[in-house]
């Protein structure tokens, strides 16, 4: 999938992923994306959770940092951009942590249908973010 149009899934998601455990699919946006579903529900190791804890903290931390320069935006246009740089960085993060857009997002459905999926993700975030 071409970087513009992975960018574009992020668009709404970046004020959502300012919160504590954003577990929204950035594909729940405006733009419909089909999810690939890699494997079953919560079957995923720990260094496919491990990526996917480290992309959604950078994921999160470029949702904060954009938020205040996105609420003071006044013209759509301006909001738009902001959305669009914002969502163009939140792909890469995720993609550079080893994951694709795709497997991040179906790893989110997973947790929001696996309530123990969802533990597994809450309780790595924190030992990580404690670290």
């Amino acid at each position: 999938m071409p970087i513009l149009t992975k960018a574009r899934v992020f668009g709404a998601a970046i004020l959502a992923a300012a919160t504590p455990l954003a577990l929204t699919p950035v594909a729940a946006t405006a733009t419909p994306v089909v999810l690939a579903q890699a494997q079953s529900v919560g079957d995923y190791d720990s260094e496919q959770l491990d990526s996917f804890v480290m992309a959604m903290i950078e994921v999160r931390r470029i949702g904060e940092e954009v938020r205040p320069e996105l609420e003071a935006a006044t013209d759509p246009a301006e909001q738009q951009e902001i959305q669009q740089q914002a969502s163009e960085r939140m792909v890469e993060a995720v993609e550079a942590e080893g994951i694709e857009v795709e497997t991040y997002n179906a790893i989110i459905e997973d947790a929001n249908a696996d309530p123990e999926l969802a533990t597994r993700i809450g309780e790595r975030l924190e030992q990580l973010e404690s670290e």
